[in-house]
């Protein structure tokens, strides 16, 4: 889906309050990072900043419902990448070198300073 103001953006949380998809540039977080956030047209409104635009609340019910359809499609990995992480034994040899080959045949190695 896209941001309910910016339609070349993808979204990425839905507005608290009116439960609408809305791009990253769109949200803010009042009550803290792990918190959901609120859309700045509602953020503005509940402020008290704007009293003339009054924005509809939507049922906690939707909100739920999309910000868990989001978050799915957010987290989700194309498949791809999840087939190329399927298999990470090379990254032993990478990252540990000659002490990973040594490790798996019967040599010891000693790791005393």
């Amino acid at each position: 889906m896209h941001c309910a103001h910016h339609e070349s953006e993808a979204s990425h949380d839905v507005c608290e309050h009116c439960a609408l998809e809305f791009c990253a540039a769109c949200l803010v977080y009042p009550k803290g990072e792990h918190k959901p956030p609120l859309c700045r047209r509602c953020a503005l409104a509940l402020s008290g900043v704007r009293t003339s635009r009054h924005v509809p609340a939507a049922p906690r019910k939707v909100f739920r419902q999309r910000r868990r359809e989001v978050l799915d499609r957010r987290l989700a990995r194309p498949a791809a990448l999840s087939e190329a992480m399927a298999d990470l034994s090379w990254l032993d040899e990478v990252e540990y070198g000659a002490a990973a080959r040594a490790a798996n045949s019967e040599t010891v190695i000693d790791w005393k300073v």
